[in-house]
């Protein structure tokens, strides 16, 4: 079967827990530069950041 480049879209989400901000750049530069490699050159980017998170358990599932 054959995508559809015009009418699709992906997207990439990552949740790093422990892990130091230059770390987490590092895991999404080597993310971009795979997809990238495999012809899935990201339109965008958005890198967010939390420092302390007082509802954890709301991520149950995702992780």
């Amino acid at each position: 079967k054959q995508l559809d480049e015009k009418h699709s879209h992906y997207m990439v989400i990552t949740r790093l827990f422990d892990v130091a901000r230059e770390n987490a750049f590092k895991s999404s530069d080597a993310i971009v530069e795979y997809l990238t490699k495999n012809n899935f050159p990201p339109i965008e980017t958005v890198s967010e950041f939390i420092v302390y998170d007082t509802h954890m358990e709301l991520d149950k599932g995702w992780i």
